[in-house]
């Protein structure tokens, strides 16, 4: 079977994730790392698709990571979203996303990004 080139990676130590968003890198990808208020994590490009705010500056809130910017949600599934003063969700689209796994005290995951979102809807 032919190599994929797709391997799992430590890109952070675990005792380095508190209750804010933490910068790290996937090969030559910057991400943003947060920890969700069920205590799962997520990682998602580091910029927001928006207008390219800074996410380690971002708010964790519920399951999602809320930008600074404007306000736009993104999830550990790489759903992008705008929640509307009445709570409508209007969908935004979708931006990559890694899974991860905990081991040995560090948070890994694939050197390739995740661009399915539920539903199984693929964006580019």
């Amino acid at each position: 079977m032919p190599d994929s080139g797709v391997t799992e990676v430590a890109i952070l130590d675990l005792a380095d994730l508190g209750p804010t968003p933490v910068g790290a890198r996937v090969d030559d990808v910057e991400v943003v790392v947060w920890r969700t208020a069920d205590g799962s994590i997520g990682i998602v490009a580091r910029q927001c698709p928006h207008l390219d705010w800074d996410l380690v500056e971002g708010v964790p809130d519920g399951s999602t990571l809320r930008c600074p910017g404007h306000g736009w949600s993104i999830d550990a599934d790489g759903r992008v979203y705008k929640r509307n003063e009445f709570g409508r969700e209007d969908d935004k689209g979708c931006t990559q996303h890694w899974s991860s796994t905990v081991r040995d005290g560090k948070i890994w995951t694939r050197s390739e990004p995740r661009r399915e979102v539920p539903g199984g809807e693929t964006r580019t």
